[in-house]
């Protein structure tokens, strides 16, 4: 059915349906009827994914709040998040964040280097954990994602390990964190951490270097 044919149209089909001598017809039209008559004009339902949150404070910075809409927040995963810094009559957008079938765990401000950061953290349902980190510049109002550098650290863990869940980026007692779980060829469990340094390769511009690795076995 056409999307823009008005209620009396549908109507007026509906009718010329039911006069019809074709039983199909008829009983598609009077389907029709039924349908219709349970919708109530100008109003339509939203779908799960569609429910946005909005405005959801997270931290005041250099005089701006920052907030973000959540869209499509469910149990099992969420859709994105669009980040924004806030004043009365301003509102800039830093950030749109897609979260591929993870779900939205927090959204925080952190300080490294007396820079803001904005970190979002996730998780997935099968163990994953996921977390990134966004220098925030509000002079001209934009964000640039911080990724691992390469590092010459020495890789201390067994040759034979199978990767099982990521352990991404945390920040535990102001130290950063990155790291997985997995298994060896024996069955037994291990995770791998590296322990990361920020540091700054630009205007806005951060990178993370692994400075320690810690490797545990978790046993069978």
């Amino acid at each position: 059915m056409p999307p823009n044919l008005n209620h009396f149209g549908r109507l007026l089909i509906i009718f010329i349906g039911l006069k019809s001598t074709n039983m199909n017809t008829r009983f598609l039209a009077a389907l029709l009827l039924l349908t219709f008559a349970f919708i109530i004009p100008g109003k339509t339902q939203t779908p799960e994914t569609e429910k946005i949150e909005k405005d959801i404070f997270v931290k005041k910075v250099s005089g701006y709040n920052i907030v973000y809409d959540c869209y499509g927040r469910r149990e099992t995963s969420t859709d994105s998040i669009i980040v924004y810094a806030k004043k009365p009559k301003v509102n800039i957008k830093l950030l749109t964040y897609e979260f591929d079938g993870n779900y939205i765990e927090s959204v925080t401000i952190k300080y490294f280097l007396n820079h803001p950061f904005i970190y979002i953290t996730a998780n997935h349902t099968y163990g994953h954990f996921i977390g990134e980190l966004y220098a925030l510049d509000l002079v001209h109002f934009k964000t640039k994602e911080v990724k691992t550098l390469n590092s010459n650290i020495k890789n201390k863990a067994p040759h034979d390990l199978e990767f099982r869940k990521n352990n991404g980026i945390r920040i535990e007692n102001n130290k950063i964190m990155n790291g997985a779980y997995y298994r060896n060829s024996k069955g037994a469990n291990y995770a791998v951490d590296y322990e990361l340094r920020i540091k700054k390769i630009g205007y806005n511009s951060y990178g993370l270097i692994a400075i320690k690795q810690i490797v545990r076995n978790d046993g069978d």
